[in-house]
């Protein structure tokens, strides 16, 4: 018995010990249980806390970042704030000196004209009026130029025309100022006479101008010589120019910044004046970028400068260009009626007697309520319009002769006469007009802007009486000489199936206001072509009113009706 008790309790006692070591183990688990629970959010606690550090100290360093980059835009900004202040500053300096000096001169010899004075006496106070005033004038001029370089609004006028011509118009222009001088001008053109190119010839001539006139200014005895010649590119001709004078030259310090604008040569003797007003090469060299020409110089303090220049142009694929000269072009100009319309009597007068001067029939109009009557009268080849006009404006003629049930307020050209410089000609266009001249305008310009439309209108003229339609009437002229109506047919199917192509994309994307480019493009070809039904459904988009599905289906089957048409006779041709 005493052993089964003793066996009993040794069993009893090893339950409650292995009880007991359960218990440890089961409390040694919980507490590793919750170490580790412990040590993950402490990890975890810490690796946020890092990781805020980290955000914290990102937003830290942008902030800096971006509090230096706004001081240096600041700074930037100041600098540009006080450069304009210099330039605003020299401005009107400079207009104070180059206005106020011409026009003191005009009203001193008012006054001297009004006071009595012989014919002879009287006709060099003019003489010297007409110096000051085109002083005046030229420095406007440079001003506008410049403002439209500076703001981008510079627009291009792009056209075909003859490189030879308009460089030795340019340079022949100015023999007379450099014989004045007694100045030997030398000129070595190397363009060939029949190159033509495809640019903007207004921008040339003002680069080439700006140049030669500096020359000349800066050179009191010596000689200016002009080297031009044309370099081939592919598909391009590289105009190289250089003007070399043994004038007052540039020293290396001034040569840095000779392109800024206001800048002057310094004179060398005392109280030599500076001459210009300082924009001239600014403008010159806002040109040449504009350009993507360059644009460098050659110079030594007293001993004359030379400038380099190259200008890439795109070369023409016309055989013919019309004239861009001064006067008529070569047809009988009384066959050419004109209305101008103007509130300003004065204006209105000069431009009659530049018309009147090449026997254009004009017709003036001081009152624009009257223009619709008038032209319910009378059938005009070009109308002038002013723009800035008491009651109706010309923006609001211009709307009412296009709603209007009178035939030729639709279809005669109307130019919009402005002194405007912050409108351009695709701004006119938009709003009615066909094209923009800007006041005040040279006789040259007037005849230049005439000779645009009126060609066009005689061109269908004769064409109608020798009955020429359709691709015929291209080559009618030349037709006797089978590599020129070649060449015409060939670029007539070159630019019209281009101008195709442009037509149907526009109209796929149904972008109306491109297309109104394109087909007033196309318009005055196919009006000499004689097709009246696609000249009038051009006429409608060029206007940019709605064409119907059915009317764009035409326009395009009927330019590839004519492009084939003009192939098959290029064949028959290459036959022969």
């Amino acid at each position: 018995t005493n052993h089964l008790l003793t066996a009993r309790i040794d069993d009893l006692l090893k339950s409650i010990e292995q009880e007991e070591i359960n218990k440890s183990i089961r409390l040694i688990e919980e507490k590793e249980a919750t170490l580790n629970r412990s040590s993950k959010t402490v990890l975890g606690v810490t690796s946020l806390a890092i990781l805020i550090a980290l955000v914290f100290g990102l937003l830290f360093l942008m902030d800096i970042n971006r509090s230096q980059k706004y001081r240096r835009r600041l700074e930037e900004s100041n600098v540009r704030v006080n450069q304009l202040l210099r330039s605003r500053e020299k401005l009107m300096l400079s207009i104070s000196h180059d206005i106020k000096a011409p026009m003191s001169s005009i009203l001193g010899y008012v006054e001297l004209m009004e006071s009595g004075a012989d014919e002879n006496t009287r006709k060099t106070y003019l003489k010297n009026m007409k110096k000051s005033g085109n002083h005046v004038l030229q420095l406007v001029t440079n001003l506008l130029d410049y403002q439209k370089i500076e703001s981008g609004t510079w627009l291009r006028k792009e056209m075909n025309f003859n490189l030879h011509e308009l460089v030795e118009n340019t340079e022949n222009s100015f023999k007379p100022l450099a014989e004045k001088k007694q100045l030997e001008y030398n000129v070595v053109n190397k363009v060939p006479g029949d190159l033509l190119v495809f640019g903007d010839p207004f921008m040339i001539r003002e680069i080439y101008s700006n140049l030669i006139s500096n020359a000349i200014k800066y050179t009191l005895q010596g000689t200016v010589e002009v080297f031009v010649e044309p370099v081939n590119d592919i598909g391009k001709t590289i105009l190289k120019f250089s003007v070399r004078d043994t004038g007052l030259g540039i020293s290396e310090e001034y040569q840095e910044y000779i392109f800024q604008e206001f800048t002057q040569i310094k004179p060398d003797k005392i109280g030599q004046q500076e001459e210009g007003s300082g924009l001239g090469l600014a403008i010159t060299k806002g040109l040449v970028d504009e350009l993507g020409g360059k644009i460098h110089l050659r110079s030594e303090r007293g001993k004359g400068s030379e400038f380099f220049v190259d200008l890439p142009l795109e070369t023409s694929r016309l055989t013919e260009i019309w004239s861009s000269g001064e006067g008529c072009p070569d047809f009988d100009c009384e066959n050419i009626s004109v209305l101008a319309v103007d509130d300003d009597p004065i204006q209105l007068t000069m431009l009659a007697e530049m018309l009147k001067l090449k026997k254009i029939n004009v017709v003036t109009e001081v009152d624009p309520d009257n223009v619709l009557n008038i032209l319910k009268n009378k059938i005009f080849d070009l109308i002038f319009l002013d723009i800035q006009m008491p009651r109706t404006n010309g923006f609001t003629l211009v709307k009412s002769m296009l709603d209007s049930d009178i035939f030729q307020s639709k279809s005669t050209p109307v130019i919009a006469l402005s002194a405007k410089s912050d409108l351009s000609s695709a701004d006119f266009k938009q709003l009615g007009f066909t094209d923009f001249l800007n006041k005040p305008f040279t006789s040259a310009q007037l005849f230049t802007m005439i000779n645009k439309y009126v060609r066009i209108t005689l061109a269908e003229e004769m064409g109608a009486v020798e009955n020429s339609k359709g691709v015929s009437a291209l080559i009618d002229v030349v037709k006797d000489d089978r590599e020129s109506s070649l060449e015409i047919l060939r670029a007539f199917v070159l630019d019209t199936g281009k101008n195709n192509n442009d037509l149907k994309t526009c109209f796929e994307k149904n972008d109306m206001e491109n297309a109104a480019q394109v087909a007033h493009k196309m318009l005055p070809l196919f009006k000499m072509m004689g097709d009246e039904e696609l000249s009038d459904v051009l006429l409608k988009l060029d206007h940019e009113k709605n064409v119907r599905e059915d009317e764009k289906s035409k326009i395009i089957e009927a330019i590839c009706r004519y492009i084939d048409e003009a192939k098959n006779r290029i064949s028959e041709m290459d036959k022969r």
